[in-house]
């Protein structure tokens, strides 16, 4: 299938604003930037898209939103560690390795070239990456754009060679005087000024898809030790279900993909809230139920993801019409969101939470038999689920397992 893969990762600086429009507008910035930079050195469609995707992702590794802000102001004691689980996490994605070294080294310094000899599988598009982030990094909300850039432009030239390549210090200078560039950083959306039709559409087959899912599950589920299995547990369950329902073998990849983006919407909650050990304030309250909300909007726009945004995001509607967000009835609601709604509630019911303990076989299988008496699950589902518990629950446990060695390998990384 053709996948225009900057919708799909847009998706994640869009999920960021929403807590922090500096921290989800920087990820764009420093994406647009350096896809100009690299068309203004003539470097190919292809390397442009590299720059572009590098640039949409170069602070994955950083999990909660006070890490993000502290990377961008580089007020960490290692600003160094979050660019490195960057590059674990996307390491594996398709086939396009290069990726992973332009994040691991966006924060290293030019030194005048000695790092070339330091590290060797460091590349020039990373030191292209850092002069993008630090420039955006530097523009202030409160002040005119264009009043700071002679400021910008003094900084890059006092630390032209000691912090950056002297080549690309030139190239942006040459830029630095277009006042529709910065008009356009400091757009609501900057990437839209760059024509999307001709970048980064690729080819990807429905297992590259749910690999990309996987790499959205870990940011939504890393940010807590609690939740750090959740969505692969729910995504495995969910496949099953449908395979044991007879979907077809696409179908069944994309329940996968549903599972693991189903709580994508979370990424918009703050980390407090989340890991809240005792009661939710009401307001708590309301912006955890509104989490389904933003997945639905933060899959919608990206066509390959039709089916699979109704089935992630209708996950807490009930049979009986009183679910929420969208109080979609039995009559409207789907399959595949019956299936991700039933597989939801069973991975939570089977895992340790700061407020609740794992339940038993016995203890989960009641839940679910009040929740169908209740009309909010679907009995055929939850039969099927009953029908198979221990395969299931050992499937969770499976996933939980390959999930918490790269949790902790990811949190080695220092």
């Amino acid at each position: 299938m053709k996948v225009n893969i900057i919708d799909i990762l847009d998706s994640l600086s869009r999920a960021q604003s929403v807590i922090s429009t500096k921290i989800g507008r920087h990820q764009q910035q420093v994406a647009y930037l350096s896809y100009k930079m690299a068309e203004k050195m003539g470097w190919s469609q292809q390397d442009r898209d590299r720059m572009l995707m590098a640039g949409l992702w170069h602070d994955i590794g950083a999990l909660s939103m006070n890490e993000k802000s502290a990377v961008i102001t580089e007020s960490l004691k290692d600003v160094n560690t979050h660019a490195f689980r960057g590059a674990y996490l996307v390491s594996g994605f398709l086939k396009e390795k290069r990726i992973a070294p332009i994040i691991k080294y966006h924060h290293f310094k030019w030194n005048y070239g000695q790092i070339l000899q330091d590290y060797e599988d460091l590349t020039m598009e990373s030191q292209l990456l850092h002069i993008s982030d630090r420039v955006c990094s530097h523009i202030v909300d409160k002040k005119f754009v264009l009043s700071q850039v002679k400021d910008i432009k003094e900084y890059l030239k006092r630390t032209s060679g000691e912090f950056f390549v002297e080549e690309y210090v030139k190239i942006f200078l040459d830029m630095a005087d277009n006042e529709s560039l910065w008009l356009n950083l400091v757009d609501g959306d900057p990437i839209k000024n760059i024509d999307k039709d001709y970048i980064a559409t690729i080819d990807m087959s429905i297992e590259d898809l749910a690999d990309l899912a996987k790499i959205y599950s870990y940011l939504i589920d890393f940010r807590s030790p609690f939740t750090s299995t959740h969505s692969a547990s729910v995504a495995i369950v969910a496949e099953r279900l449908a395979q044991l329902l007879s979907f077809s073998h696409v179908d069944c990849k994309k329940m996968l993909i549903a599972g693991y983006l189903h709580d994508l919407g979370k990424l918009t909650i703050p980390n407090e809230i989340l890991e809240k050990k005792g009661a939710l304030e009401k307001e708590e309250y309301d912006r955890i139920r509104s989490h389904t909300y933003y997945t639905y909007h933060l899959l919608d726009g990206i066509s390959v993801l039709g089916d699979i945004k109704l089935w992630a995001a209708y996950h807490h509607e009930r049979l009986s019409g009183d679910g929420y967000p969208f109080h979609i009835g039995e009559r409207d609601l789907p399959l595949g969101s019956r299936i991700m709604a039933v597989s939801d509630v069973f991975t939570a019911l089977q895992e340790k939470r700061p407020y609740k303990p794992a339940l038993s076989k016995q203890e989960t299988i009641d839940i679910l038999n009040t929740m169908i008496k209740n009309n909010i699950l679907d009995a055929k589902v939850v039969r099927i689920l009953v029908d198979n518990f221990d395969e299931l629950a050992n499937k969770c446990e499976k996933a939980k397992e390959n999930v918490i060695k790269d949790y902790e390998n990811l949190y080695k990384i220092v």
